[in-house]
């Protein structure tokens, strides 16, 4: 197999060995030759995402591959998001799926460890974490608590990226009063709880007994 073009090596490198499906083709190659190396030297990560090795992805891999599925205008919020924002509630440090926001022109689609979601609300502080773009601190923890089965989790989400500092309480209340009411309570009643001077959900539990 004759190796990629220079520029296609450089994109590679720039993307941690990953390329799209219409970047190969755009930058010469063709479909029977991506055919033929997938399986063999190259594989299929992601639908219409390759990685030119065949080791295991690594967990920026997985965030760039993501991307490039989701797509150029995608944004990683959710749990994942809130993470890489410095979030450490212990559901979200052990959340597997990558959750992209799309404009809302777009599909819903699922595939691995990536869901990408339609949003008629752009974000407006997005920011570069690690190579791909992620929503503002306050989004990803709201849409975190969103998508969390358990109101405690999510509670103890809030309370977490507000010790820590990774979001404010006004960007969060700003982000509840623009986002759907449906699964804010418990965002609410974890600021409400930490402006009460709670820093854990032990903590919570205390104050209330007292």
């Amino acid at each position: 197999m004759t190796p990629l073009p220079a520029h296609l090596q450089a994109l590679a490198k720039h993307q941690a060995g990953l390329l799209t499906r219409k970047q190969l083709r755009r930058g010469g190659v063709t479909n029977a030759r991506i055919r033929w190396a997938i399986g063999r030297r190259w594989q299929l990560v992601l639908p219409g995402v390759v990685a030119i090795f065949t080791s295991r992805l690594g967990a920026d891999q997985r965030l760039i591959a993501g991307s490039l599925y989701a797509g150029p205008d995608a944004l990683l919020s959710g749990p994942v998001g809130a993470r890489l924002h410095g979030v450490t509630a212990p559901w979200v440090s052990t959340y597997p799926l990558l959750t992209f926001l799309v404009p809302e022109h777009k599909t819903n689609r699922t595939s691995g460890f990536v869901t990408v979601r339609r949003t008629q609300r752009p974000d407006l502080r997005p920011v570069t974490l690690r190579g791909v773009e992620v929503a503002s601190a306050a989004r990803c923890v709201a849409d975190s608590a969103r998508i969390c089965r358990r109101e405690e989790d999510a509670r103890a989400l809030t309370i977490s990226s507000l010790q820590r500092r990774v979001t404010s309480e006004d960007h969060l209340y700003a982000e509840l009063l623009a986002g759907p009411v449906r699964f804010s309570a418990a965002v609410r009643a974890g600021i409400v709880q930490f402006q009460a001077g709670a820093w854990s959900i032990s903590e919570v539990d205390l104050l209330k007994a007292l």
